[in-house]
């Protein structure tokens, strides 16, 4: 008998948050922020499955998963992650490479630019001249 194992690669909790890891207890998905690690890197739980092993909550709405599907379900995982991770984004043309120096380049003429003759407050031409700050006296 075949256990279908279906993977959404998101957090159980936080829906907009790709999973990182799979409880081990209920085998459910779920990012960084909802797994503790109180067995090391080998054996991650969601905070609500910690808690139950852990004694600090007798009643526990997650049930905890049959070891064998559990072992599928973890071994599922890991291997759409290891694809994801291992897998170049390709475009028609081949992988996509981002060139970091055009968007940096971008940016910088972005905050360039200026409203059409208007110059910065202090320089030449303008009518206000730019005022200090008076450290002597309190602010508020």
């Amino acid at each position: 008998m075949a256990v279908a194992v279906e993977l959404t690669g998101l957090c159980r909790d936080h829906s907009f948050e790709s999973a990182t890891d799979v409880c081990r207890r209920c085998g459910l998905e779920f990012c960084e922020l909802c797994v503790v690690t109180p067995f090391g890197d080998k054996k991650p739980l969601c905070k609500e499955c910690a808690m139950a092993m852990g004694g600090v909550r007798s009643y526990v709405s997650r049930q905890a998963m049959a070891p064998r599907v559990l072992k599928k379900r973890v071994k599922a995982f890991e291997t759409s992650r290891n694809k994801n991770v291992a897998a170049p984004i390709a475009g028609p043309d081949g992988p996509d490479v981002v060139d970091p120096t055009a968007t940096m380049e971008f940016a910088a003429d972005a905050l360039a630019l200026e409203p059409s003759g208007a110059a910065a407050p202090g320089e030449a031409g303008t009518d206000a001249p730019a005022t200090g700050i008076d450290w002597s006296q309190p602010f508020g």
